[in-house]
């Protein structure tokens, strides 16, 4: 073993910087996707309760469509005086 010379030095270290950068990009793109699969089920949670919501809308005015119509039939039928 002997000396490293300057040239050398500058090889390793600039090996250790390429080393050093890839390991932290491959963090920020783990950190990335996480944060994209987090995002995604908070967006799907969130759409689940909006057609929960949809529907039970939906099923409110169906009944309160049915009374109406139920309420002029009984009308139409209804005999007058």
């Amino acid at each position: 073993m002997g000396v490293l010379t300057a040239e050398e030095a500058d090889a390793k270290y600039n090996e250790f910087l390429k080393q050093k950068a890839e390991k932290l990009e491959k963090e920020i793109q783990k950190i990335s996707e996480e944060r994209i699969k987090a995002k995604q089920k908070r967006f799907d949670a969130e759409a689940k309760v909006n057609e929960q919501r949809i529907s039970k809308i939906q099923e409110k005015h169906k009944k309160e469509i049915q009374a109406k119509h139920a309420e002029s039939a009984e009308e139409e039928t209804a005999p007058e005086d």
